[in-house]
């Protein structure tokens, strides 16, 4: 091709029209094919703010206080004498 007086563009065109887009190892930064290049640093972009947000929300949710732990405690307790009553009144049924 270059024998018969062709550039490297207009190479380059001759094969883009044979083969399509596909055989370019970039591709072109116009039209429809700017997508290519616009949409994975969009995404990066658009995860990371997901990201931010929804640690933001975690720490939010971390940072809220709970029962104090005195009422965990009596909590507990009266778990436990419920749970020492239940075991009695069983060991009473069958010793």
């Amino acid at each position: 091709m270059m024998n018969k007086g062709m550039d490297k563009d207009q190479i380059r065109d001759y094969y883009v029209k044979i083969y399509g887009e596909e055989i370019l190892t970039a591709p072109e930064k116009s039209g429809f094919s700017l997508a290519a290049w616009i949409l994975p640093f969009a995404a990066i972009i658009g995860a990371g703010a997901a990201l931010f947000f929804i640690l933001r929300k975690w720490v939010k949710k971390k940072g809220e206080t709970g029962p104090s732990l005195e009422d965990q405690n009596k909590k507990d307790e009266l778990e436990n004498e419920i749970l020492s009553s239940i075991i009695d009144e069983e060991r009473k049924k069958y010793f």
